[in-house]
């Protein structure tokens, strides 16, 4: 999984949530999830604690990127 925002031109002036972030939004979650759910079953502790923290700080990341675009939105209706 990588960020949309990574290959996208205009992401420094973003000031909507496309598709894709919406959908890699949907896929962090999803694997969050997953890796609680079989910490949770005691199966391979170490390895999903790994995949825990690793995407745990990409949704972090991620959720700051989605703030600044909320920023940027804000901005843009009040100058209107």
């Amino acid at each position: 999984m990588k960020d949309p925002c990574n290959k996208c031109l205009v992401s420094a002036m973003c000031s909507q949530i496309c598709w894709d972030k919406a959908n890699y939004d949907a896929l962090l979650k999803s694997a969050i999830n997953h890796s609680k759910q079989m910490i949770n079953k005691k199966t391979y502790i170490h390895k999903y604690v790994d995949e825990f923290l690793k995407y745990k700080l990409k949704y972090e990341e991620h959720k700051e990127t989605l703030n600044e675009i909320q920023s940027r939105k804000f901005r843009i209706i009040k100058d209107l």
